[in-house]
């Protein structure tokens, strides 16, 4: 990859090698993406432009794309800050253009769900994905989006983890309930974890209308978490602080999920 990744753990640590090998994936037609890590704020700012493009085209309202994207300034802040929240990882072509990107992150489990079953244990976020028309056939092609995610969740973000073995959480991901960005996540070797009429997360951004307050159109996705029902329900929780962290009314959430779990935990 050519790039140093480093992945605090909040504690002046980091838990993240710094020399990652190097991954490529194919476009439709055959060309090669080498995958990277903005070094600078316009390779940053190239990125996030095609997930801001993506998001425009699939929004389903016109809050929505306000309840899906955050701020450049906060993803600068992200990526390069002191404040670590996800690093934004990007597919290039030749000329180095993001063609597909998603953001992920590594995270001591322990930090966000402070349970016993948590301790020593690490997990993977990707917390969104999009791709560009050009490599997408106008969003009716998900290879490149497939690949990357799964390129990320089984190689990369395995790789560069201190986690491993038993430690090793897999990975988890958001996907919308049905369509194509969900069949190219489950390509991916991502199976359901949360199914849909039990995930309802609030919006991320301040929305005016009611019915916008919480998404329901959303399923939490998962590739290599333990069948452990008490694994998963940890593996999910998790996810929710992490994605949902910026005051948002996450209780009902919670609720649904442990609801969902409980079931499978007394079956």
């Amino acid at each position: 990859m050519g790039v140093e990744i480093k992945i605090p753990d909040g504690k002046g640590r980091y838990i993240a090698n710094h020399n990652p090998g190097s991954r490529a994936i194919r476009t439709p037609d055959g060309t090669r993406l080498s995958i990277s890590v903005p070094q600078n704020f316009d390779e940053l700012r190239s990125a996030w432009k095609v997930l801001e493009d993506y998001t425009g085209r699939v929004a389903l309202n016109p809050e929505s794309k306000l309840q899906d994207l955050d701020d450049i300034r906060k993803v600068r802040e992200y990526h390069f800050g002191k404040n670590f929240g996800y690093v934004v990882f990007s597919a290039v072509d030749g000329e180095n253009r993001p063609q597909a990107m998603a953001t992920a992150e590594i995270v001591p489990v322990r930090s966000l769900v402070d349970r016993k079953i948590a301790r020593g244990k690490g997990i993977s976020f990707i917390y969104q994905g999009a791709h560009t028309p050009g490599v997408s056939q106008n969003d009716t092609n998900f290879s490149v989006f497939s690949q990357l995610y799964k390129v990320l969740s089984g190689e990369l973000l395995p790789e560069i983890s201190k986690y491993k073995g038993d430690k090793w959480l897999g990975a988890i991901a958001e996907s919308r309930s049905s369509g194509p960005e969900l069949e190219a996540i489950l390509n991916a070797g991502f199976e359901e974890i949360v199914p849909n009429e039990f995930y309802r997360p609030p919006a991320v951004q301040k929305v005016r209308r009611r019915e916008n307050q919480f998404t329901t159109d959303l399923i939490l996705l998962g590739r290599g978490i333990p069948k452990d029902p008490k694994l998963r329900e940890l593996a999910a929780e998790a996810y929710v602080r992490a994605a949902y962290c910026e005051g948002q009314n996450i209780n009902p959430t919670l609720r649904a999920i442990n609801q969902y779990f409980s079931a499978r935990k007394s079956s």
